[in-house]
């Protein structure tokens, strides 16, 4: 999103990886001016210089990430003079180099002739050091205009810019005045004399009249200016200026257009000046212009880069990159802090598609803002917003802070958990931050005591478990180890041979152990199975590779994939690129949905495997158990859980099956125990062994051994 804004700078715009020199991004207009719009993984040395090796004139030891370094060169490549300005960032989480380059051939040719000009030119020179050399641009147009004003011996100099985006007029059109309708044109930045100036006039021209730049507009296609060298000149013409300059004494007035390859971005005005002093300054003044237009055309693109690094396109709040700049230098006074966590995010981008997602995020957005229109709003994550609320009252702020509650509360439309606390001071704005992200996070884990299906998990469930719902923290788990895999012998046998093994996983936190069905619920209702589903997968071919190796005979390893997984078909691919770079035959998994499949996200995801060459069974019916495991011999319980009891009870044909397969089975050791699992619809033996990664391989070593 960010590369097509860019992409709409004229200025050269790079971003370099910091250490590698491997080119991340470049615009649209450096490939067009380089030619080459292959540059992803070029060096920049090579694309930008033609060189073989780093340049001997690279800057990166000057760097840092508080302000640009601003130095000037020439590229040999191009035959162009550039003003680069660059500093650190973090780009995609990578260490890199920012790096904004302004074409300055013209100016900088022109400056270098103008050493050996006239002297009555030679300040030019001066000027344009000053706004290439000062990056407080406001400071150097206040020295530039003390400059000309002095050059000029005139009482008032004035910059005075057209509001929004410059004036595009090409050669030949002729809808300037269309183009200038509804526009503004006003003062920016100003010099006056200090003993010459009346101060006490009424801020002459604060804003230009619009009438008379359209009439002047002719002349500044031509580059000319406009010189009123009295009043009396416009005086029974039907000119806007006549009575301003007679109102405030102004006795003598040139404007001299502002613009640059066709885009007219204002103006500047020199007021009371000395005819003599004026003489054959014309062409002086073309030439400033250049310098004076491309300064303000970098400070607009410079501002426009800062705007975009603080903002969050979505939905038009500020960013994390904001919130964390104004902590740092928030103003002195009482605080309300808002830190608001959306429900269900995860669940709409999978369910219904990341557009409603984004609709969701964008209505959260308005609500927050309608709800705190005082307070600066900032998207600080995918479903987490922020509000600091400056100068408000402790009783205000915590009403309001209800009223969110109540407005993103249980059964609205979009709900979420809210931490709001009040400071009578900024002196510790972000440890208020952060205590207000624990209150939200305590509330978020009181919404999933309350609110998810309690048959599915525990209210009584560890905080542990139900921290789970953040995805953050499965990835956590997941990198630290605190989910292993459990392998299930299925089909065991008198003779202790068996047909295959299923693969789940326990998850280990302070050293106590919870099996599927405690937290499965959890990353279920969040969203985050498919986390689990892969690693998992990763798991199995591992493990076949490794008795690949070991030339153990393998066994098939069945497997069960989530409704989230089957519904993201990029995350099946990447399983199957591993499955295939550990050169695993598909023969050896078996795999099937956790639940039954009835949308068609699901079917196109089974079916996706299917064409990669897996079998995909049925979903467990928590009815009608899988015939090999009653047919296998010595069964000595058959563990029946309370919703398959439920359902063989209202099936009579389900339950007349069941006992002509108990038949089969040898009756008197093999009594039917009702047993009643968490989140487990299915029918197993509780006779089957579980081992741990090491305890599978010594026990698949004995079944090669016999």
């Amino acid at each position: 999103m960010y590369d097509q804004i860019l992409d709409e700078i004229p200025e050269l715009i790079y971003i370099v990886e910091d250490g590698s020199y491997n080119l991340l991004y470049a615009n649209k207009p450096l490939q067009d001016i380089i030619g080459d719009s292959n540059y992803q993984g070029r060096k920049c040395y090579a694309y930008l210089q033609g060189f073989s090796q780093p340049c001997p004139f690279c800057m990166r030891d000057k760097l840092t990430k508080e302000q640009f370094h601003v130095w000037e060169h020439y590229n040999e490549k191009l035959k162009r003079y550039y003003q680069i300005k660059e500093k650190l960032i973090l780009w995609q989480g990578r260490e890199a180099r920012l790096e904004i380059a302004f074409d300055i051939t013209e100016g900088t040719r022109q400056r270098k002739q103008l050493v050996s000009a006239l002297s009555t030119e030679s300040f030019i020179a001066q000027c344009a050091r000053t706004l290439y050399e000062n990056d407080d641009l406001s400071s150097a147009m206040t020295d530039v205009l003390y400059m000309l004003g002095t050059q000029c011996s005139a009482e008032r100099t004035r910059i005075f810019e057209l509001l929004g985006t410059p004036l595009e007029v090409p050669v030949g059109d002729t809808n300037m005045v269309m183009k200038l309708a509804g526009r503004e044109i006003r003062c920016t930045y100003e010099w006056l004399h200090p003993e010459k100036a009346d101060t006490s006039l009424s801020n002459p021209f604060a804003q230009l009249p619009m009438e008379a730049f359209q009439q002047w507009f002719p002349l500044f296609r031509q580059h000319r200016p406009v010189v009123v060298n009295s009043p009396d000149e416009l005086e029974g013409q039907a000119s806007p200026l006549y009575n301003l300059m007679i109102e405030d004494g102004i006795r003598s007035l040139l404007i001299f257009p502002l613009s640059l390859d066709h885009r007219y971005i204002g103006a500047f005005s020199i007021i009371n000046f000395d005819p003599q002093a004026m003489k054959d300054a014309y062409g002086v003044l073309d030439t400033l212009n250049y310098f004076l237009a491309s300064a303000i055309l970098r400070r607009n693109t410079l501002q426009e880069l800062e705007r975009i690094s603080l903002m969050d396109r979505l939905t038009g709040l500020y960013n994390r990159n904001a919130l964390i700049h104004h902590a740092e230098h928030p103003p002195r006074g009482s605080v309300g802090i808002v830190y608001l966590d959306l429900n269900g995010l995860k669940i709409v981008n999978d369910t219904e598609g990341h557009t409603k997602g984004d609709e969701m995020l964008r209505t959260s957005a308005r609500m927050l803002q309608e709800h705190f229109p005082r307070a600066r709003c900032y998207r600080v994550g995918g479903d987490e917003f922020v509000a600091l609320w400056h100068g408000v009252g402790d009783r205000e702020f915590t009403a309001a802070a209800e009223v969110l509650r109540e407005a993103f509360g249980n059964g609205k439309a979009i709900s979420g958990a809210v931490g709001a606390i009040w400071s009578d001071n900024t002196d510790r704005l972000l440890e208020n931050i952060s205590t207000a992200d624990a209150q939200m996070y305590s509330a978020k884990k009181a919404y999933y005591r309350r609110q998810i299906n309690p048959d599915i998990i525990d209210r009584r469930l560890d905080d542990a478990v139900l921290a789970l719902a953040s995805e953050a923290r499965v990835r956590h788990s997941l990198r630290h180890g605190e989910f292993r895999p459990r392998w299930a012998l299925r089909n065991e046998a008198p003779n202790h041979t068996f047909s295959s093994l299923l693969l789940e996983a326990d998850f280990i936190q302070n050293g106590t152990t919870f099996d599927p069905g405690v937290f499965l619920g959890i990353l279920e209702e969040a969203g985050h199975t498919h986390l689990l589903d892969r690693f998992l997968f990763f798991c199995a071919c591992r493990r076949l590779a490794s008795w690949q190796k070991e030339n153990i005979p393998s066994v098939p390893l069945h497997m069960f994939l989530s409704t989230h997984t089957l519904h993201r078909p990029h995350v099946l691919q990447e399983m199957d690129r591993e499955r295939k770079a550990m050169n695993i035959s598909t023969d050896c998994l078996r795999l099937h949905p956790l639940t039954k499949v009835t949308d068609a996200a699901g079917r196109d995801g089974v079916a996706l495997l299917q064409s990669l060459g897996y079998h995909v069974g049925d979903a467990p019916d928590p009815a009608l158990p899988e015939l090999d495991t009653f047919l296998a011999a010595g069964l000595k319980a058959l563990n029946i859980d309370e919703g398959g009891a439920r359902n063989l009870l209202c099936h009579p044909h389900a339950v007349s099956l069941l006992r002509l397969l108990l038949s089969l089975c040898r009756t008197d050791e093999a009594p039917v125990i009702q047993h009643f699992c968490l989140n487990c619809d299915r029918i197993a033996l509780p006779s089957s062994q579980a081992f741990s990664d090491q305890e599978l391989d010594c026990f698949m070593a004995r079944q090669r051994g016999k």
